[in-house]
Order: structure tokens, then C-alpha cells, then sequence
């Protein structure tokens, strides 16, 4: 026997229908219960006004709360209301005056005779509560609200009581067993904002989607955010071995090649560090090539980060304007992350991007007061992005400047394929960054922790730093021989030579004499002890020349 599908009415509201498995049931009994503030009334208005039009009519009945004059004069705010139809698709009515005079059976008929007259397939009453509070007891009630769901299916009318409901007169009055389904809205306090949510509690035959769903209201009616959630693992998305360019010629060295299609990348440093610049060399060498991608700040507006890549000579306007590029800019201040994520993906699909950098988590942790809602966030949207084949990169600020990292107490590491330290490095009274990639999860990479420095192209890889060791501890330390000879400490010469190779490249005695202003022959010894402790190589040019260079630790 084939099963027969529920029919449903689109209830045009925002994502809604996608929550509820396709709409809401026809002829279905539905309570839609919440706190005063919280939306219902718009809610419920803005499905009526979605449904109600050509041949199909509907009636809203108001009964104490409200009545219908006021009612429709706070309704023409909203875009969703529309003149032409009132009186002649949707109809208002007040049931006051009935229930305080002659009670529920006489409100009952009342309702009956305007559905049977106007031919009603959507009806509404709001409030509803206020007939629990005229009535005389449980049982008067559940008689009413039995005989009204008998009537209305009779009808095939599809109908939405409205009411002023707690959560535990949602567990104990008996019309919300009648109903087929039960919508609870809230309005909280979060911080120092309110936040709405929707969760359906019941919805009968349908396979909707559970949960506390974020709404905001705004002219347009409800616009409901689902909330987070992992998304299904794709069957037709197989990891790639390709390998993606990070924008910066040494890292894509470093990760032999460049970051694997596909992966996510954190990105972590301390404030200054160059996060914000790698994120924009990686987007460049995207949209250079073609590739869309989307850029996600929470810090920087998009003309602010305009101006930051201008300073390096990109214009981030120009792929803008041919599509290739979105910035997404929202304020922590104000963001809710499931209504982030929905951007997020909107963003996406507008220009099709291949590469989405997020700059950075810390906005987004600290605009989320539950910890455990961040990191579903997180990785709620990198599943996301590794099923759409898309390329990430996040970024995320450590406060350690020197000293020792502990990079997994942020909680989020784990979500990540690769991930790339930036940091500072005191060395002689200087400051300096390196950079060094920590993990690159199926992939090989070079595990030595080099030198960057900002330049005017943006990002430059160096070699490393010369005989320093211990870089990551924060307490960098001048590399000791040992062995059979007596440990000492490289001289101040020796880790000049060395510091000048790993920055310069190959070069010659005389030109590093030159620039380190020491005499030949002292040049010439340091180069020989530095070659003979595996520092240094040598080759010879053409012209006989001997070129000296950085080789590392032996």
C-alpha cells in the first residue's frame, strides 16, 4: 500500500517550511504559545497573509486581548500586509464581546457560522488563552477546543490558536492534546541583548527539524535562522591530493607545495602577528587565478580591509566588482551564530567561492556566550566547507606572545587539517616573528620554524633564525657545540654570519665582510668553523666565486 503524502501551505516565513519537513499540514490544528513579546501574533498574521489570497480565504478571530481595529492597524507595519485583501481574503473578527457575554458556546457558534458563510480554509484565534480563563474548568475547555478541532477538520480548514502559554501549561492543559502541532516562541535576555527563538514542539505526520531556531522581525515579518547543525556527509566529495597556494611563495615551500584542496586551516598568532595579511594572500592568489572566494571579518569593515591590501598593492575593489570576491562584515557586537552561518553560506553561493577565510574565531567565541554553541559553530561550518570541496582558512588569536603555547586549551585545533604558528621572538633585544606549520594532517611538510618578515609585497618567508634554537619555547637560546669538544656558546660574529645567510640567501665571503663589516680573515675563519659544525654549505660559480648558505643544524 503506497502512503499518501501530507499535503502542506507554505507558511512564508524564511525557513520555516525547510524546519518543518515542507509546510504546515492542511487541516491541521495548530497552537502557536510563547510570552508576550515574542512574536506569535506576527507569526501567525504573516502565514495568514501568505495563504489567503485568489480564491482561498481566512478569518482571524481576536477575542480580550486585542481587538481587530488595533490589531490591523499595528499590522500594516509589515510588508507582508496587504490592503487589497482585507475584507475580501482575510477577514477580522471579534469574539469579545460574545465570550464576556453569553461564553464559549455561543463564541463557538460564532465561529462556526463566519467559516461556513465566507467559505474559510485558514482561520486564526488570538488569543486563545483568554478563553481558557473564561471558561469553567479543564473539562469545559477540552470540551471546546474537541468540539472546534472536529468542526475545523469538517471544514478542511487549516487553523492556528494563539496564546500566552507557559512550558508547563504546554505539559498540562488538554488542548495541546488535540493539537497536531505546538509552536513555543521565546523572547530572552542574552547578554545584554534579547534574542527570539522558535521551537516546534510538536508537529504531527512531519518530519520537521527540532530545536531552539533564532528568528529576528523586522518590516519583513519573521526571518527565522535554523539553528547549527552538522550536515550530512556527502557522497560525492572524495579528498582531493591536489594541493591549493597559500598566496605566500616560502610557506607554500614549507607545506611542499601548497595546502591540500579541501582542507581547513587555523591559522593562529598573536595580535599583530599577521594573521589578517595571510588571510589576504591567500584569498589573492585565489581571485588572481580566477578561483571566487569569500572573506569574513568581524574587526575590519570591507573598505578598512581594503585600504590594508591596498597598502600592499592589491586592489581588493576590482575582483569585487567582477564577482569573484564577497566580503562578509557583521559586528560580534550584534551577531547570533546561526544567523552568521546562513550569511555565511548566502555569501558562498552569490559568488560561488572555492576559498573562505574567517577572520577570526576569537569575534566570534566572544560574541558567544556558550562556549559549547561555539564550537559547534565551528564545526558545524567546516564540515560544511569540506563537503562543498571549498578551502579554508581561520584564523584565530592566541594571547601568548612569548613564552609557552598552549594551543589546544582554545578547543578548536581539532577541527582543523593544518595549522600554521605565527608568533613573536625576542633575539637580542629585537623583536621578530616566525612562523612554523604545526600540522598538516595527511600531508607532508617542512618542520622547521623560520623567519618572516612583513615587506611591502606583504609576507616574506627567511630561511630560519640562524643558530637559535628553542624558538617556540619563547625563550630562544644561541645553539651550543658539544660532543668531543667542550661546549660553548656561537660567538656573536658566528650568529650574525648566520642570521645574514638565512635572510639573504647565497653570498659571497666578500659581500657578507661588506655587510657585516668585519675583516677577511676573521670572515673566513668564522665560515670555516660554521661549515665544519653543518651550518653552512658552499658552491662555487661560476666566476670561481665561493657562494655561502644557510644549511641548518647538522
Amino acid at each position: 500500500m503506497s502512503r499518501e503524502p501530507i499535503k502542506t501551505a507554505p507558511t512564508g516565513v524564511p525557513n520555516l517550511d525547510g524546519i518543518l519537513g515542507g509546510g504546515v499540514p492542511l487541516y491541521s490544528v495548530n497552537i502557536i504559545a510563547g510570552s508576550s513579546g515574542s512574536g506569535k501574533t506576527i507569526l501567525t498574521q504573516q502565514m495568514m497573509y501568505n495563504n489567503c489570497h485568489d480564491e482561498t480565504t481566512g478569518i482571524f478571530f481576536t477575542t480580550l486581548s486585542e481587538p481587530a481595529f488595533k490589531m490591523i492597524r499595528y499590522q500594516q507595519q509589515f510588508d507582508y500586509f496587504d490592503l487589497e485583501r482585507l475584507n475580501e481574503n482575510l477577514f477580522y473578527v471579534d469574539l469579545g464581546q460574545a465570550l464576556r457575554d453569553k461564553g464559549l458556546d455561543e463564541a463557538l457558534g460564532l465561529i462556526q457560522r463566519n467559516v461556513e458563510e465566507r467559505g474559510a480554509r485558514f482561520i486564526a484565534v488570538d488569543s486563545f488563552k483568554a478563553i481558557h480563563d473564561l471558561a469553567g474548568g479543564h473539562s469545559e475547555v477540552r470540551r471546546f477546543g474537541y468540539d472546534l478541532a472536529v468542526s475545523l477538520a469538517a471544514w478542511t480548514c487549516t487553523s492556528f490558536l494563539v496564546g500566552e502559554y507557559t512550558e508547563d501549561e504546554i505539559l498540562g492543559e488538554p488542548i495541546f492534546a488535540v493539537a497536531d502541532g505546538i509552536f513555543y516562541l521565546t523572547n530572552s535576555k542574552q547578554g545584554m541583548q534579547n534574542v527570539r527563538r522558535l521551537n516546534v514542539a510538536k508537529m504531527r505526520g512531519m518530519n520537521y527539524f527540532t530545536g531552539d531556531h533564532p528568528f529576528r522581525i523586522s518590516t519583513e515579518g519573521i526571518h527565522l535562522f535554523p539553528r547549527i547543525k552538522t550536515p550530512p556527509i556527502p557522497s560525492s566529495v572524495h579528498p582531493s591530493r591536489d594541493v591549493v597556494g597559500s598566496g605566500v611563495q616560502g610557506l607554500d615551500a614549507m607545506a611542499k607545495g601548497g595546502l591540500p584542496q579541501g582542507s581547513v586551516t587555523l591559522v593562529a598568532g598573536g595580535a599583530g602577528t599577521g594573521k589578517t595579511l595571510l588571510g589576504l594572500h591567500f584569498v589573492m592568489a585565489g581571485v588572481t587565478a580566477g578561483e571566487p572566494a569569500l572573506y569574513v571579518t568581524f574587526q575590519e569593515t570591507p573598505e578598512h580591509l581594503k585600504n590594508i591590501a591596498r597598502g600592499f598593492g592589491w586592489d581588493l575593489g576590482t575582483f569585487v566588482d567582477k564577482g569573484l570576491l564577497e566580503i562578509l562584515y557583521t559586528s560580534p557586537v550584534e551577531m547570533g551564530v546561526d544567523e552568521h552561518t546562513e550569511a555565511i553560506k548566502d555569501a558562498i553561493g552569490k559568488v560561488g567561492a572555492r576559498r573562505v577565510v574567517i577572520d577570526s574565531l576569537m569575534d566570534i567565541e566572544i560574541a558567544t556566550p556558550d562556549k559549547v554553541r561555539f564550537k559547534d559553530y565551528v564545526y558545524s561550518l567546516v564540515s560544511d566547507f569540506r563537503g562543498r570541496g571549498i578551502t579554508s582558512m581561520l584564523t584565530n588569536e592566541i594571547p601568548e606572545l612569548f613564552g609557552p603555547l598552549q594551543l589546544s586549551a582554545h578547543g578548536i585545533s581539532f577541527v582543523s587539517d593544518n595549522v600554521i604558528l605565527l608568533r613573536y621572538v625576542e633575539i637580542g633585544s629585537v623583536l621578530r616573528r616566525g612562523i612554523s606549520i604545526l600540522k598538516m594532517r595527511g600531508h607532508e611538510h617542512d618542520k622547521t620554524v623560520c623567519e618572516f618578515e612583513i615587506a611591502e609585497q606583504g609576507l616574506r618567508i627567511l630561511p630560519g633564525f640562524g643558530s637559535w634554537i628553542s624558538i617556540l619555547s619563547g625563550q630562544p637560546q644561541p645553539f651550543q657545540s658539544g660532543g668531543d669538544n667542550p661546549v660553548r656558546t656561537l660567538s656573536d660574529l658566528e650568529n650574525q654570519v648566520l642570521e645574514t645567510l638565512a635572510r639573504r640567501g647565497p653570498t659571497t665571503a666578500a659581500e657578507l665582510s661588506r655587510s657585516l663589516v668585519a675583516h677577511q680573515s676573521e670572515l673566513d675563519e668564522v665560515l670555516e668553523t660554521l661549515k665544519s659544525l653543518g651550518f653552512v654549505g658552499v658552491s662555487t660559480k661560476n666566476d670561481g666565486k665561493n657562494l655561502y648558505r644557510w644549511k641548518g643544524r647538522s
